[in-house]
């Protein structure tokens, strides 16, 4: 089930919400399935658009992924 129409959003709104995540990550201890799930969706998005590549792991399960980023992760 995709929660959120991702090929409507443009590359900023997209890469600032991986780095929300990121930097949520490496705050919280937890994040929400929810949010995992709509982040699952903008890496697909992403990839699709050719701004990250999939190393290892699944898009699917972002924060144990090893993801290569175009972009910087720094705000």
């Amino acid at each position: 089930m995709q929660l959120l129409h991702t090929s409507s959003l443009t590359d900023d709104a997209l890469s600032s919400y991986d780095r929300l995540m990121v930097h949520s990550g490496l705050s919280l201890e937890v994040t929400s399935s929810l949010a995992d799930q709509i982040w699952a969706e903008v890496l697909g998005e992403l990839e699709r658009r050719e701004m990250i590549e999939l190393v290892s792991g699944k898009l699917s399960h972002p924060a144990g992924a090893r993801i290569v980023r175009k972009y910087s992760i720094e705000n």
